[in-house]
């Protein structure tokens, strides 16, 4: 007798951690579900787009800026509208306002391999004659 009332007590524990366990096992399912449905919204009104268009900059001092009001790199815009020569727009920009073709344009103007409207000198031409030439030799020296 006294077993069967152990046994039936180890039932009613058992039964009722069961329950516990359901019921917070719901809970947290409950939990997830508000939560998720949290993180849905907050989502889609990161991914929603800005109606408000003051996010773009328009500020003139800035690459960015300037690219974004004209269209163009202020050395460009100074070649078309102001009659610039290439080089002369390049030595009136400073780097902060170019790109890196643009910089990259005014090293080669620098070293000779561009003439000041862009073109190839005939540094350029040598210089790849002479990488030609040292490329193609088979590494013998004769004397």
């Amino acid at each position: 007798m006294k077993k069967k009332k152990e046994s039936e007590s180890m039932s009613k524990a058992e039964s009722e951690a069961k329950i516990k366990l359901e019921t917070k096992n719901k809970t947290i399912t409950l939990n997830s579900s508000s939560q998720n449905s949290q993180f849905t919204s907050a989502q889609s009104a990161q991914v929603q787009p800005s109606s408000n268009s003051s996010s773009i900059s328009y500020d003139e001092n800035t690459l960015t800026g300037f690219l974004n009001k004209y269209g163009m790199s202020p050395v460009a815009y100074k070649i078309k509208y102001e009659g610039m020569s290439e080089y002369d727009a390049l030595k009136s920009t400073s780097n902060d306002m170019k790109d890196s073709g643009e910089m990259q344009t005014e090293y080669m103007m620098d070293q000779g391999y561009l003439d000041h409207n862009g073109q190839p000198t005939n540094k350029t031409q040598q210089n790849s004659e002479e990488s030609t030439e040292s490329s193609s030799g088979d590494g013998i020296i004769n004397d």
